[in-house]
């Protein structure tokens, strides 16, 4: 169940606050409790990525990219957000200075993460004695990197 005031959202433990794929205009700031970002959720191949908790922000690709979320995001126990839409975004950030450098530094990381990825497709590519890549076998590599360069960074919590 969930709660909506104009900029203020409470959702309950298990709830679902952003899907993997969906395109938000507005993006989150959690003001208390904690939320779990999953890649592939509810799927077989589902992976944790990690916690976030107060004061941290989430859906930032939305808001300032217009591309889908990259992670479904799950509320671990009651959480309120704060919802900051498009035209809110330069106050947000403006007002504060700590959220917009775990934004860059996110951004950053996922501009990283890519180019690992990509460098990854490109040795299959290269490695490849038939021309044909084994899809599957180059997403797994993929989230183990992706995993891998999460944990060096620390951009996420690992504990509940």
């Amino acid at each position: 169940m969930q709660e909506t005031t104009s900029r203020m959202q409470n959702f309950a433990e298990d709830s679902i606050i952003l899907r993997e794929g969906e395109l938000r205009n507005e993006m989150y700031k959690i003001v208390s409790g904690k939320v779990a970002v999953y890649l592939n959720y509810g799927k077989e191949n589902e992976y944790l990525l990690g916690i976030l908790g107060e004061q941290q922000c989430f859906g930032e690709l939305g808001i300032l990219c217009r591309q889908p979320s990259m992670y479904t995001v799950v509320a671990v126990y009651d959480t309120l957000v704060m919802r900051i839409g498009m035209d809110e975004f330069g106050e947000f950030l403006q007002n504060n200075n700590k959220n917009a450098i775990d934004i860059i530094r996110t951004l950053a990381w996922s501009m990283s993460n890519l180019k690992g990825n990509l460098d990854l497709v490109l040795e299959e590519l290269a490695n490849s004695k038939t021309g044909t890549l084994d899809v599957d076998e180059i997403r797994e590599k993929m989230r183990e990197y992706t995993t891998s360069s999460i944990h060096e960074t620390g951009i996420f919590e690992q504990t509940v």
